[in-house]
């Protein structure tokens, strides 16, 4: 079988310890476990992939060396008011979205690994009351948690799924947009047949330039702060190891 969508949306996991619920891995849902997600109330059915177009497609099963494969055509419900144009518009915001919201959560799994490091190594230089390095792990902690804020609001961290405390940040908000020129999730109904309304387009170029302006501080992290940081405290042996991108699904 298959649901006629894309592959699930890239999750971001969750690794650091929030300053706001430090007791968060004491917790019985999280005992165990490395990461947490990044939830919240609702979201569900948010991680989809958008719905295929109307159209003819190849189906491969695979079994050891045999491959099999056959053609399945898509048609567009007949019920429908929307056009084959219609449809098309909604799908390519539809990819444009998926896209920006797998480089978010990519973004963010990286960043939480180097959060992770900075974590474990403030534990290193306290017990040696390294004072100096403390300060220099601190602030570039800082700088990661500014730029983490922008894409995944702070209570999420917490392990919260129902707070309300800080307003929806890039991650959720690119989400919540799929569903409504997709499929829709929770009282969102979705609209995949009918183009996106100018609205939709409007605050989908206003998300798009903040993960721009995200991405930007992303790079000058990783290619410059993060560089810096190494160079100045080598000697003391407290390097972070910059991570590659991380997949969850």
């Amino acid at each position: 079988w298959w649901d006629l969508h894309y592959e699930p949306q890239l999750r971001p996991a969750l690794r650091a310890t929030p300053s706001s619920n430090v007791h968060v891995w004491e917790e019985k849902r999280f005992k165990g476990k490395e990461t947490r997600d990044a939830d919240y109330y609702g979201i569900w059915d948010l991680k989809e992939g958008p719905l295929v177009v109307p159209g003819t497609y190849t189906l491969k099963l695979k079994a050891g060396t045999q491959e099999l494969s056959q053609k399945v055509t898509v048609l567009k419900d007949p019920n429908s008011p929307g056009t084959e144009a219609d449809v098309l518009a909604q799908a390519k915001m539809s990819l444009d979205i998926y896209n920006d919201v797998n480089t978010v959560s990519t973004m963010i799994s990286q960043l939480e690994w180097t959060r992770k490091q900075i974590e474990e190594l403030s534990k290193m230089v306290k017990a040696g009351k390294d004072n100096n390095s403390l300060k220099a792990l601190t602030e570039l902690d800082s700088k990661t948690r500014v730029l983490e804020d922008k894409l995944l609001q702070p209570t999420i961290a917490e392990g919260d799924l129902k707070s309300f405390r800080h307003p929806l940040q890039l991650y959720f908000q690119l989400l919540w947009l799929g569903a409504e020129v997709g499929t829709g999730a929770a009282d969102v109904s979705g609209s995949p047949d009918l183009p996106p309304s100018q609205p939709e387009i409007d605050v989908y170029k206003l998300l798009h330039e903040r993960l721009a302006d995200a991405k930007a501080g992303f790079d000058e992290l990783y290619k410059k702060t993060i560089p810096a940081f190494n160079d100045i405290m080598g000697k003391q042996h407290l390097q972070i190891v910059p991570t590659p991108q991380v997949i969850e699904r």
